[in-house]
């Protein structure tokens, strides 16, 4: 074995030695109460994906007797007319589901959606959607200014050695501080009292299930 493969194996050993020692300890949900657990404050906010929850079910029923401020398209029957969009992931991909809105509203043929669900770039298209067409210049300027640095920063290699990651996600903290206000916030709880309904979805890692949380 050369003296390069052996300072290699060296330090790869040491890097996992010292990561190790300055791993900060997590305490997860054990498995068996995972069902149970609740965000501490706000409860019944998110369930299973996959699985017909009562509390999802009671709230939908509830969006409906909320729609009385709302004027709902009906059909030949007069049955609600409901619209609902469903964001996928895809990276930086996501730019074209944001070009596909702002030019859905151009055209202006796009309606008021009653369910807007999305995962992973999805879900950051997803609040924009929700609140209709006045944000879309946000939207336009969320997907198409941004870039890699405004997203991570890069370490130094060496950090491997007090840390678990060469990245730092600092810069897209300071960017989510930019655009989810507190007054986008109030304006998605002002849309979810008028009976519609904004669902993400996010990876429980500790139980490896997706998660689907109501906005």
């Amino acid at each position: 074995m050369s003296i390069r493969v052996s300072f290699l194996i060296f330090l790869f050993s040491f890097n996992l030695f010292l990561t190790a020692c300055t791993s900060l300890p997590r305490n997860p949900v054990p498995l068996e109460y995972s069902n149970d657990a609740q965000v501490f404050g706000i409860a019944n906010v998110r369930s299973w994906a996959g699985e017909v929850t009562d509390i999802f079910q009671q709230d939908i029923i509830k969006s409906g007797k909320q729609e009385r401020h709302r004027k709902i398209p009906r059909d030949e029957h007069g049955n609600p007319n409901y619209a609902v969009l469903s964001l996928s992931g895809g990276g930086a991909d996501g730019a074209f589901g944001a070009g596909f809105l702002i030019g859905w509203t151009k055209v202006g043929t796009r309606p008021e959606f009653k369910i807007v669900t999305g995962i992973s770039t999805g879900a950051l298209i997803a609040p924009f959607a929700f609140l209709g067409a006045d944000y879309d210049e946000l939207l336009k300027e969320v997907f198409t200014t941004i870039e890699t640095r405004n997203i991570l920063e890069r370490l130094s290699i060496f950090s491997l050695f007090t840390s678990e990651s060469v990245t730092t996600t600092g810069p897209l903290k300071r960017l989510l501080e930019r655009y989810v206000t507190d007054d986008l916030i109030r304006q998605v709880a002002r849309t979810h009292d008028r009976g519609q309904r904004l669902y993400i979805g996010t990876a429980n890692l500790d139980a490896q299930r997706p998660v689907i949380w109501n906005m």
